[in-house]
């Protein structure tokens, strides 16, 4: 009998995972605002009949919406799809006139303000308190002034646009970061921020201006790979790390490739398989999966604290969102599909808190479209 009542779960488990793996979730496009490409909104370079130059990710809380325009040194923040303020850097209030609430209005109730810490805005995150965080670029000439490079720090604003930090690496605003990849907040509002640093992976966590967490991809190998026997010839790199939203668990994602042969002077490397392990604030460790054999599921945030998501990209109108538990088990699968040309759709991203958007140009309008 005992036997049997095994069998039975055996075949019910294999059951809900077969189900699992067929099940789709298609999510809802709905428009969330819609602010007209030009004078009247958002402006950005237009080449070939297509605009460039539009930043990844845009801060959005509730019924505001936060965007940069990097060539312009410019973020504006609209409400309702209105413009309220347009935060702007010295340079690009210069070029606008001084001391007038807008030069294009006189009766406009935008707030034009300078900050003189704003150079090249970038990518937005928005925190838990009517504030935002966004990637500042600053470019820098040589002495010859024949290259121009830069750094990046992330400056910290509330929706009035006042200025609340300067955030720089390992928490000194005078130390900028060389290349940030990504950034978010977790429920307690605190800042994530994934970035390389002289080649090497770095993930920190920031409370308002301080650093409060730092870890560094010489942990996330160890993590990863200190019960690995390591084979000759094949190339072992921590590839991810993101936190759970609510800020207590890492995931860590590492990568194994095949070198190519020495006599071999056109082969590459060849991806081999990857692992997925979570850190809790102990430092515990759990593995999700530990050979991850398709090169084409590529990592990317946890869903919610118990789940992870594993970009596909089915065709260039769909995106599915593998759904997987922590114990490795496929439990959903999400689908977005992009309706109209593909050059009108600009970036897809999701927030650690779950929320999935889109940036569509069409029409002569910003749209953003949220996913449900």
């Amino acid at each position: 009998m005992f036997r049997k009542a095994v069998i039975l779960v055996i075949i019910a488990t294999a059951f809900q995972v077969q189900c699992a793996r067929f099940r789709v979730d298609h999510l809802t496009a709905v428009k969330i605002a819609a602010i007209p490409l030009g004078h009247e909104g958002l402006e950005y370079p237009k080449q070939n009949g297509i605009y460039h130059e539009i930043p990844k990710t845009i801060g959005i809380i509730d019924d505001w919406l936060v965007a940069a325009e990097p060539s312009n040194g410019t973020i504006k923040i609209f409400n309702n799809n209105r413009l309220q303020v347009r935060l702007m850097s010295k340079s690009a209030a210069e070029k606008r006139g001084t001391g007038k609430k807008s030069t294009d209005d006189p009766d406009s109730k935008v707030r034009n303000i300078t900050s003189e810490q704003l150079r090249v805005p970038g990518r937005i995150s928005t925190g838990n308190d009517e504030d935002f965080f966004v990637v500042n670029f600053m470019p820098v000439e040589s002495r010859e002034k024949t290259e121009t490079g830069g750094a990046y720090r992330i400056l910290h604003y509330d929706l009035n646009g006042k200025l609340l930090g300067v955030i720089g690496r390992k928490g000194q605003p005078e130390l900028p970061f060389e290349h940030i990849l990504w950034m978010d907040t977790d429920k307690q509002g605190n800042l994530w921020v994934l970035y390389n640093h002289f080649e090497e992976l770095h993930l920190d966590r920031y409370y308002k201006e301080k650093l409060i967490t730092e870890f560094r991809e010489k942990q996330c190998d160890e993590a990863l790979f200190s019960e690995v026997n390591r084979e000759k010839n094949y190339v072992y790199r921590c590839e991810f790390m993101y936190p759970f939203f609510s800020g207590d668990k890492i995931l860590l994602v590492g990568r194994v490739d095949r070198a190519p042969a020495e006599s071999s002077k056109s082969a590459g490397y060849q991806f081999q398989h990857r692992i997925f392990r979570v850190r809790d604030k102990n430092g515990n460790l759990d593995t999700i999966f530990s050979r991850l054999n398709d090169p084409e599921d590529y990592p990317y945030l946890p869903y919610d604290d118990n789940q992870i998501l594993i970009w596909q990209t089915i065709d260039y109108q769909k995106i599915r969102m593998a759904v997987y538990s922590l114990s490795g088990d496929l439990t959903n699968n999400l689908q977005i599909q992009q309706d109209g040309r593909f050059s009108q759709w600009r970036s897809t991203w999701m927030t650690l808190s779950a929320q999935f958007y889109s940036i569509q140009v069409a029409d002569g309008f910003f749209y953003v479209i949220r996913w449900r």
